[in-house]
């Protein structure tokens, strides 16, 4: 089965760094209404291709956001559950910096800033294709 993947306007322009990104995503994947992702740091890691401190970090930044709820459990690993965006912490105004205007904008693949030559392709010359 295919799925398409949808990412909501206010998780992708709240400011997450990379990991915290990468991280939140694979604990809402692994959640569902009726259960919380419960995974250890470690397993986390090796799924996301992170060091286990970066998850870690990142764990603690989404739970101080409240982006995660966070359910320690003595003996176990920590229960994550992604919250609803009305209980996300707000972003002081100075970590939203919005891009210049028209950056970002798909262009057509033929298209090339005016007074620059075309871009030549990369490659080691002597090598064919096929060989």
């Amino acid at each position: 089965m295919n799925a398409i993947c949808f990412i909501s306007s206010q998780l992708d322009d709240y400011g997450l760094s990379a990991a915290q990104f990468r991280v939140y995503c694979h604990v809402a994947r692994r959640s569902d209404p009726s259960q919380s992702c419960f995974e250890s740091v470690e397993h986390m890691a090796a799924v996301c291709r992170l060091e286990a401190g970066t998850v870690r970090r990142a764990l603690q930044a989404l739970t101080l956001r409240r982006l995660l709820h966070a359910v320690p459990r003595s003996g176990e690993t920590t229960l994550y559950q992604p919250a609803l965006p009305l209980f996300w912490e707000p972003l002081p105004a100075r970590e939203y910096q919005p891009l210049p205007k028209g950056h970002g904008t798909p262009r057509s693949p033929g298209h090339r800033p005016q007074g620059r030559p075309p871009l030549r392709p990369q490659g080691n010359p002597s090598v064919t294709a096929g060989d």
